[in-house]
Formats: structure tokens, C-alpha cells, sequence
């Protein structure tokens, strides 16, 4: 027998002059509330176990916001486990920055703001309460469907990258919606008081409102999830819950047509609009799976651990044979500061210097793995750690890493009026902060739910359409359930995760997959050993010979956000 329980809660802050997180537009900032930013969270137990699903209209979730949640819950008298929570992100690119504790994602705001920290924090603890003391008996379902294509609601925004795939299927090139997975995954979850919830996740980026609007919007996940609690209010369910959560959405965007603005746009010229379009579009086919109810599921089980990236170990099945493959320290590619069509960066307009660039490191690696004297030394040619990518910042060596390869990360010669970001690297070490440990971790949790025949794999990253299929067919075979969903931007961040092909590319998603080429294949080696722990011993895992890197309370003020960056003196 289930209990089931819901809630839903309101980030509750003026946000004015903090950064809208996920742009990386330091002059992109809050101004006025188009939409109050919502948090949400479903509770469930069944067979002794039990899992708290949190999904938030935020960019991203940090390490630092699910050691809080788990603090704030324990001084509250709520003891939860590693397994039994998941913390998810919506990924609205209109929200705030300032939360994380990790360097890098702070850079532009700029700064940690301890003040959105908290309160976000205690909203998720405020969510995450009630949802537990409002606990009934009640029955969970599942049912998955398709968005048909004829709905113009989310496109592939890398095909050059999507067709390096040997197991792409067959699109029509001038059709990238056809080059996106359009299952919509919707659990119903009722009380015996009637429904409480729907959690519906579906694979597209909540990328509609654009930085140049300046408004806190939920975007179109946040439109799907208002207008699916409206429909239950108007039948007199006015406490139910409706969460609508990312997929592997990494290379997936509601943005396909240009726009006088020099941005890709979604269905109308108003992003307002647009994130309505594509949010009705969401919710209207929810609606359907949902109130079609589908297969009633029993038993629960949930599994987590942590993978530390540097230096993971990849299992040669899923590295095509290769043996002795690892990740690395965080380093970000060229293509991160290119951007894409609906985020254009500096290098958009000159996409030619980064393909040459990629062209020539992997000449270069391939060169010098053939000279004889060079041999031994590297074997690998592009087979190593990172491939052709051409570095833009090492970020997981700290200060010791260097910026584009050549210019140190201290940056205490570059002019600060340069770039905001520079002038905060240099005011950062006035204060003394700790600029040696890595600006991006690289411990990272991963998590499985087995909710009956259907398996939630929660990872703190963007997959590609295709990654994602990678990962559930590992999942699907190694835990023998019958549904899986992929879903990303939970319980931590730390960017893309392209499968190797796509990564040769360097485009943007493929440069923003930080730990190199074997990302996913360290992921796909973790989940394999995860699940078939699941279908042998169906008891929790919390425990891991790794710990995610936290910070003191003096390293925090010297990381404190002081108000907004000066304006670059260029460009």
C-alpha cells in the first residue's frame, strides 16, 4: 500500500540586480516578476521505503543546495537518506544566480549571495515538510506517450553532432524536430482524498524567455505546471501539485526560428507567448496520459551514490573497446564562449576559429602519437581524456590551470576592466579566497528509483537526446524494468554530457562536456554496476568512497556577492 503526499511552495524573495542564471550574460539581469518562481515536491512510501521527489523553477540544483536541504530538515526533526530525495531543476534560464558554492557558476553574477541561498533552502525544506506530513494511503501509475511531430514544441539544435552517431536513426535534416525524443513520462500519484500530483517529464530546454527580458519566469515548464494545477482547482482539487521535470533535453530547444532580436525564438516573436505555446503544448498532452491513468505500479527502491570524475574508471563495452580510459579535472572547450543560436557568445559569428582550432589539436595529438620519440610517450592520439577539444579555462585544476592553454587562471596581469569575469577572478584574490581547489568539483551524485516496473535515473547533468538513450538502454537491460526515464539538472550541475562521437564536434554541448570524452561512458559504467546491485540485493545504497568537496563559512564571505560586475570597457 502506498502513501502518497504533495505540496507546493513559493520562492519568496526580491531578486532585483541578481544575474538570470544559465545565460552567462553578466549585464543579463533581474528586474521586475513576470512569474513567481515555484517549488514543488511529491512524497512517496511503499514497502518500508521511501523517496521525496523536489523539482524547483531554478537554472540548475548545486551540491550546496541539496547539504542544505538535508541540514535544515535534520534541525526540524526530519531525518531523510542519501537515496530517499531527489532535488530537480526545471532549468528556467529566468531565474536567479548566486546559490552555488562552486566558483565557477558564480563567476558572472558575481559571487555567492547567501541570502538566495537561504532562501531557497529553507522553500525546499518548506516544501519537503509539508509534503511529508500531508501523507495519505493512497495508489501511484505510469503511462508514457509521444508529443507527436507535428506539435512544434522542441527541435535539435546540433545535428552536425547528432548525425556523428552510428546509432542515430534516420531523421529528415531539414525537419530537427525529427532528431528529438518525444516521450512524455507522466507518474499520477492519488490519495484516497483524490489526486494529488503529477510529475510529467519530457525532454526540452526551458529556454523561451530570453535574457534580454530581464523578468523571474518559470518559462515553459513552469507555464505547463501552472496551467495543469489550474485544471485541477477548476474540478476542485486546489492543493494538487503538478511538476513538469527535464529529460535528457542537452541537445533539445524550443527555440528553432531567428528572430529580429539575433536569437533563435520559440513559436511566437513574444517569449511570453512562446513559453505559453510551449507549455500548453506540454501540459495538454500530460493531461491525456494522466487522466488515462495507465498501469498501476507497486514497490519502491532507490539507490544512490557518488562518482568522483577525476579520474573515473570506464568499463572498455562502453568506451568501444578502448581499455584503460578515464575522465579528467573539469576543463571547458573553445565551444563554450561560441554558445548556440538561442544563447549566441562571443564566437557564434566566428564558428570557423574553433572548428580550426579542433582541427588543429587533433592533427597535432594524432601527429605526435605517431613520431617516433613521441610514441611512448602519447600513445593515445585524440583517444585520450580530451580529445580534440581546444581549451578555454581549466577549471578543475584551479589556479593551476591555464586560460585558452597559454594564459594563467590567476589572471593577474590581464587588464580587470577586460571582462567582469577577470575583475572578479583578480577581487577574489584580494580577499584571499581559495582559488586552488577546483572552480568546478568533480564528485557527482547519481541516483535510481525503481518506482514498480519503471526506473528514474537522476543525474546532475544535460544529456544529449541520443546519451540519454545510451542510458536508459544500460539501465533497461541491467535492471530489467520496462520504462526508464532519463532525467538530468538533479542534485548537482556540472554541464553536458554528449556521447563520444558528438564530443568530437566541439560544438557547444560537446565543450561544455567538462570531465572529456568518457563522461558518459564513466556514467554508463557507474549505472551498470548501480542497477545490477539494485536487482540483486533491492536495499538502499547511500554510502560512497567519495565525498562532494563543501566549503567553510569563511571561504563563503570571501566568496560574497557585492553587487553587480562592472561593464566590460569593450564591445
Amino acid at each position: 500500500m502506498w502513501q502518497v503526499g504533495a505540496a507546493r511552495r513559493e520562492l519568496e524573495m526580491d531578486f532585483t540586480g541578481i544575474e538570470l542564471l544559465g545565460w552567462g550574460q553578466p549585464e543579463g539581469r533581474i528586474e521586475r516578476v513576470e512569474s513567481a518562481l515555484q517549488v514543488r515536491a511529491v512524497a512517496l512510501e511503499a514497502d518500508g521505503q521511501r523517496l521525496v521527489y523536489l523539482c524547483a523553477e531554478l537554472c540548475f540544483i548545486t551540491q550546496s543546495l541539496r547539504d542544505g536541504l538535508f541540514t535544515v530538515l535534520a534541525s526540524r526533526g526530519i531525518e531523510l537518506a542519501e537515496p530517499e530525495l531527489v532535488v530537480a531543476a526545471t532549468h528556467t534560464h529566468s531565474g536567479p544566480a548566486g546559490f552555488a558554492h562552486a566558483l565557477f557558476y558564480n563567476l558572472s553574477n558575481p559571487g555567492h549571495h547567501p541570502e538566495v541561498y537561504a532562501c531557497i533552502v529553507s522553500t525546499f525544506a518548506d516544501a519537503v515538510e509539508a509534503a511529508l506530513s500531508s501523507m495519505e494511503p493512497g495508489q501511484v501509475w505510469l503511462n508514457r506517450g509521444e508529443i507527436p511531430l507535428d506539435e512544434p514544441v522542441a527541435f535539435n539544435r546540433a545535428i552536425p553532432s547528432f548525425l556523428r552517431n552510428p546509432d542515430a536513426p534516420t531523421i529528415d535534416v531539414t525537419r530537427p524536430e525529427t532528431a528529438t525524443n518525444r516521450d512524455l513520462t507522466v507518474l499520477r500519484v492519488d490519495g484516497e482524498s483524490g489526486p494529488r500530483a503529477a510529475i510529467c517529464w519530457f525532454a526540452c530546454h526551458n529556454t523561451n524567455v530570453h535574457f534580454d527580458n530581464r523578468a523571474l519566469h518559470g518559462d515553459n515548464k513552469g507555464v505547463a505546471a501552472s496551467l495543469f494545477e489550474d485544471h485541477a482547482a477548476s474540478r476542485g482539487h486546489s492543493e494538487f501539485v503538478g511538476i513538469f521535470a527535464q529529460g535528457a533535453s542537452g541537445d533539445v530547444t524550443p527555440n528553432y526560428r531567428p528572430s529580429k532580436r539575433g536569437l533563435a525564438v520559440g513559436h511566437h516573436d513574444d517569449d511570453f507567448d512562446s513559453a505559453r505555446f510551449h507549455g500548453g503544448v506540454q501540459m495538454r498532452h500530460a493531461l491525456e496520459l494522466y487522466e488515462a491513468r495507465g498501469e498501476a505500479q507497486d514497490g519502491l527502491d532507490t539507490h544512490a551514490t557518488y562518482l568522483d570524475f577525476d579520474g573515473a574508471t570506464v568499463d572498455p563495452r562502453f568506451a568501444n573497446g578502448l581499455e584503460n580510459r578515464t575522465t579528467g579535472p573539469a576543463r571547458y572547450g573553445l565551444g563554450l564562449i561560441e554558445g548556440t543560436s538561442e544563447g549566441p557568445g562571443p564566437l557564434f559569428k566566428a564558428q570557423f576559429v574553433r572548428r580550426s582550432l579542433v582541427a588543429a589539436v587533433g592533427f597535432a595529438k594524432r601527429t605526435r602519437s605517431r613520431l617516433p620519440g613521441l610514441r611512448d610517450r602519447y600513445p593515445d592520439g585524440v583517444d585520450d581524456i580530451y580529445g580534440p577539444m581546444f581549451p578555454f579555462i581549466e577549471a578543475g585544476l584551479g589556479v593551476k590551470g591555464r586560460a585558452f592553454g597559454l594564459v594563467s587562471m590567476r589572471a593577474k596581469y590581464v587588464p580587470a576592466a577586460i571582462d567582469p569575469v577577470v575583475h572578479e577572478i583578480q577581487r577574489l584574490a584580494d580577499t584571499g579566497a581559495d582559488l586552488d581547489s577546483p572552480w568546478t568539483p568533480s564528485v557527482k551524485p547519481v541516483h535510481v528509483a525503481q518506482i514498480g516496473n519503471f526506473a528514474l535515473v537522476s543525474l546532475p547533468c544535460e544529456p544529449t537526446t541520443t546519451a540519454g538513450r545510451r542510458i536508459a538502454a544500460t539501465v533497461a537491460e541491467t535492471l530489467g524494468v520496462q520504462t526508464v526515464q532519463v532525467a538530468g539538472y538533479s542534485n548537482a550541475y556540472h554541464g553536458y554530457v554528449t556521447t563520444r562521437e558528438e564530443y568530437q564536434v566541439q560544438a557547444y554541448e560537446g565543450a561544455h562536456t567538462i570531465f572529456g570524452q568518457f563522461t558518459l561512458a564513466a556514467y554508463l559504467t557507474s549505472l551498470a554496476e548501480l542497477c545490477a546491485d539494485m536487482a540483486k540485493h533491492h536495499h538502499h545504497r547511500g554510502s560512497s568512497a567519495v565525498s562532494p568537496t563543501r566549503f567553510t563559512e569563511q571561504e563563503l564571505e570571501r566568496r560574497r556577492y557585492l553587487g553587480p560586475p562592472p561593464k566590460r570597457s569593450w564591445g
